[in-house]
């Protein structure tokens, strides 16, 4: 697949980056990237928009602009946050709204660690992972990944 560029969103992290992938960046920030890292940052990390607008080759249009400039999230006028492209995980216990809920809604690092355990966030364990700041959650995401894959 073709390299694409993308754009960390201003309302994305203050930093990411991505262990395997050589992409370490922050708020609006360019990188350009393979075409399969590239759809899995704008469609699975929710933090990334692609700077072409030309979408990916199976586009949901997830992210890409509307016909009057605004992105998907700029134009639900439900005023409901956005759900995931893929429908919820069925973990009807906890939302992720990004990082700093993250870390407001749970007092310290174990209590991260128990969401973590519970499955609440297993739609968005590689966005918490590059967020993440403690060991232990690190590992308790490791662990969860390996429990979700058999």
């Amino acid at each position: 697949m073709s390299e694409r560029t993308i754009r960390h969103r201003e309302d994305g992290p203050r930093r990411f980056t991505r262990l395997g992938v050589d992409i370490d960046t922050e708020p609006g920030d360019e990188v350009t990237v393979d075409g399969d890292v590239a759809t899995d940052l704008v469609e699975g990390q929710e933090y990334f928009e692609y700077v072409d607008g030309s979408g990916t080759a199976g586009d949901s249009g997830a992210e890409d602009s509307s016909d009057d400039g605004s992105t998907e999230s700029e134009s639900t006028s439900d005023g409901e946050p956005d759900a995931d492209d893929g429908g919820s995980s069925g973990n009807d216990g906890y939302e992720f709204a990004g990082e700093d809920a993250w870390f407001d809604d749970h007092d310290d690092y174990q209590a991260r660690i128990e969401r973590v355990e519970s499955g609440d966030v297993d739609d968005h364990l590689d966005t918490i992972a590059n967020i993440e700041t403690s060991d232990q959650v690190k590992d308790a995401i490791g662990v969860r990944r390996a429990e979700i894959e058999g």
